[in-house]
């Protein structure tokens, strides 16, 4: 007889950005309201409610300042999940010196709540921007970059490290639709029944969803033992790559209505490609025994968030 593993005690620091909340709402789905409420500590920048709707329901979690993390007794807790970042698009909004001073007060309460608890198993949200990367760049050069491969390295020193590196992701709980072109054009669609593709040159992406990388993570904690080589020490998670063009007709597909597409792509111009190289991924998801989304169930996935109410209104 086999039996279902406990739910993992997980700290989430950046639990009400959106990565954050996916893990979460993954995590209720998996092990149910009381399990997270009992199992999850959920931090951010300021104390708050954590708002999650699953499955017409509605649920929410106390979220506590960031900065009670290293005072708390974390002896059972299996592990924790670094999200909390300052973005890249804040920089010329803010400057490097208030960015580096933002993101280092983060950086520093994590560091003194592994340093009180040595034993947590830690997963850390990095960049496709890093991936790869075998020099760190100078900070004048590119901030965001330097920043996430230093804590990277120095989390690396500390004890066991799962990296995960994205490109443009798809989930529920995109914070709005200027985040990503997907989240563009699927309010596009909604709202005025046309993508209109504002871009030069052929755009290549690699996209994943967020829920799939989300219920991996939760598979990697169950596993207790991250030295016998079955959880990797980084992924790359990446389903599909998709050209802009197409991705527009992809979103007319989920959302089965007709969709003017206008375009100002210049199909011979040289593409500009950001994807990746590492096809790993899908045999990680194979081995914890999940599926990945197809693309159209994630765009429906996403259609469903916040973000979009306001365009079906």
């Amino acid at each position: 007889m086999s039996f279902a593993p406990p739910p993992p005690r997980l700290v989430v620091v950046g639990a009400t950005g959106w990565y954050g909340k996916t893990l979460v709402h993954e995590y209720v789905l998996a092990y149910g309201d009381r399990a997270a409420a009992d199992n999850l500590l959920l931090y951010a920048s300021r104390p708050s409610l954590l708002s999650l709707e699953i499955k017409g329901r509605s649920l929410k979690l106390p979220v506590a300042h960031l900065a009670e993390a290293p005072h708390q007794s974390l002896g059972d807790f299996d592990g924790l999940l670094w999200y909390a970042f300052i973005l890249k698009n804040k920089l010329p909004e803010i400057g490097c010196e208030a960015y580096r001073i933002a993101n280092e007060s983060i950086a520093t309460h994590v560091f003194d709540c592994l340093s009180a608890n040595p034993h947590l198993r830690t997963v850390f949200f990095s960049s496709g921007a890093a991936y790869g990367l075998t020099k760190c760049p100078a900070y004048e050069v590119d901030p965001y970059a330097h920043l996430k491969i230093h804590y990277e390295r120095k989390l690396s020193r500390l004890g066991p490290l799962v990296t995960i590196y994205p490109y443009a992701s798809i989930g529920k709980y995109v914070p709005d639709h200027f985040s990503f072109a997907v989240a563009s054009f699927i309010y596009q669609a909604i709202k005025t029944g046309r993508i209109v593709i504002e871009a030069k040159n052929p755009v290549v992406r690699s996209y994943g969803s967020v829920h799939d990388f989300s219920r991996l993570l939760l598979r990697f904690f169950e596993h207790k033992d991250w030295s016998d080589g079955t959880v990797p020490s980084s992924i790359v998670p990446v389903t599909h790559t998709i050209e802009l063009i197409q991705l527009a007709h992809e979103v007319a597909v989920a959302l089965e209505r007709d969709i003017d597409i206008i375009s100002s792509i210049e199909m011979e111009e040289n593409a500009s490609v950001y994807i990746t190289s590492d096809f790993s991924y899908g045999a990680q998801l194979s081995r914890f025994g999940i599926s990945p989304l197809g693309l159209t169930q994630q765009l429906r996935d996403m259609m469903k968030g916040w973000a979009f109410l306001s365009a079906h209104e």
